[in-house]
């Protein structure tokens, strides 16, 4: 694991990287071609899937982003390493692990409770879909929307915020691309409608700073 400048994890843990997806925005796959020579496959790297016991992390509180490097949930990923994983996430209850993922019809498992599974919105009418699938998952007990980079304007009735427990706005980076004012306003008042804590990233340039988290309840 590592510790990371995103603005609401503590850590970052890649156990998978890379993603078979080919979003324009990606940072990821910016920063495999910048250090890996664009070599973005989809890969398990098995000498990490420890690292959460290891002395530093073992024991201490706090939000990892999970895969914040890879898809998850990837069709070239074998599923017996997605449930390698979370036989880890299990084994930590003492942290939450969120994952984001793109691809939400391939979800196949039961999460623990101290995961959060988020899908990535950037407001296309193709990127919505995603919200329905995320819903209507039964195997998992916190859900997060993902609007980063938010890129479209979003209708409140196609959110179905009532079995969502979180709520990440934000912009595009390299280049650099804020959202309309307005919009932002939008999600976050439909947000507070539904009482789903939200967090705006910075480079969202929203007026109003907002940071917040939802409540997890771990079984420590």
């Amino acid at each position: 694991m590592n510790q990371t400048n995103i603005e609401w994890a503590d850590w970052t843990w890649n156990p998978i990287t890379g993603c078979s997806n080919t979003c324009p925005y990606c940072y990821a796959r910016r920063n495999a071609k910048r250090f890996h020579g664009g070599d973005f496959r989809p890969r398990f790297h098995p000498d990490r899937l420890s690292k959460p016991f290891e002395k530093r992390w073992k024991g201490k509180e706090g939000i990892v982003f999970t895969c914040s490097m890879g898809e998850f949930w990837d069709d070239k990923i074998d599923p017996i390493v997605r449930e390698q994983v979370i036989h880890i996430v299990n084994e930590c209850p003492e942290k939450v692990f969120v994952f984001l993922t793109k691809r939400p019809e391939n979800i196949d498992l039961t999460m623990p409770r101290n995961a959060i599974v988020g899908v990535s919105v950037d407001g296309s009418a193709g990127s919505l879909e995603r919200i329905g699938l995320l819903d209507g998952w039964p195997g998992i007990a916190h859900r997060l929307l993902c609007f980063e980079p938010l890129l479209h304007p979003v209708r409140p009735a196609s959110l179905k915020l009532s079995r969502i427990d979180w709520m990440i706005i934000g912009g595009q980076t390299q280049p650099n691309r804020r959202p309309e004012q307005h919009w932002v306003r939008r999600l976050v008042e439909e947000a507070r409608v539904f009482h789903v804590p939200v967090f705006v990233k910075p480079n969202a340039g929203y007026g109003t700073l907002i940071r917040e988290f939802p409540e997890i309840e771990l079984e420590v």
